[in-house]
């Protein structure tokens, strides 16, 4: 309700859509809290079937200009009951942030699979980010840096680690 009153999100000038995916736990929900309300929660319930938030950020152009933008993040279950539901929301992406947790190594080893239904269900022109989260807890690591730089490259992503508790390379 608050987000539905503040006129700043209806006051833009582009707007892009983007989905978060990966398995459950890693994350994704903290990510999105962090960067659109600065907030991190211990405690969050997990994600059933999807959310959906939105931002809107000035973006200073090479000629000077500012330009207001709109992200539409959309939030997914990461869990296997409700992969029927994501598929319908890759049409029209124009960024995907596929996010897999740092300290698990299962979580990494499905990014493939994950990018794979992204590419079968998306027109396939987005720009793609690989997200290793939960950079803080180096002690629990499992996948190294270059694991996941090379894995990204792979699929010509950015390659991003980050924290949302600590709020680390979240912006």
């Amino acid at each position: 309700l608050t987000m539905a009153l503040n006129p700043s999100l209806y006051d833009y000038d582009e707007m892009y859509k983007f989905v978060v995916i990966g398995n459950a736990n890693v994350g994704k929900t903290n990510l999105i809290s962090r960067y659109v309300n600065d907030s991190y929660s211990e405690h969050l319930l997990a994600t059933i079937g999807m959310e959906f938030a939105s931002k809107v950020a000035i973006l200073n152009a090479a000629d000077g200009k500012s330009v207001k933008v709109k992200a539409q993040i959309w939030d997914t279950a990461g869990t296997e009951r409700y992969r029927s539901v994501t598929p319908s929301l890759y049409h029209g992406a124009h960024g995907a942030v596929v996010c897999f947790d740092l300290t698990n190594r299962q979580s990494f080893n499905h990014i493939n699979q994950w990018i794979v239904e992204l590419r079968e269900h998306s027109a396939g022109h987005f720009v793609g980010f690989l997200v290793g989260n939960k950079c803080d807890d180096q002690g629990g690591r499992t996948v190294d840096r270059s694991e996941g730089e090379r894995l990204a490259t792979t699929h010509q992503f950015q390659y991003w680690e980050t924290s949302a508790k600590d709020n680390l390379n979240v912006k």
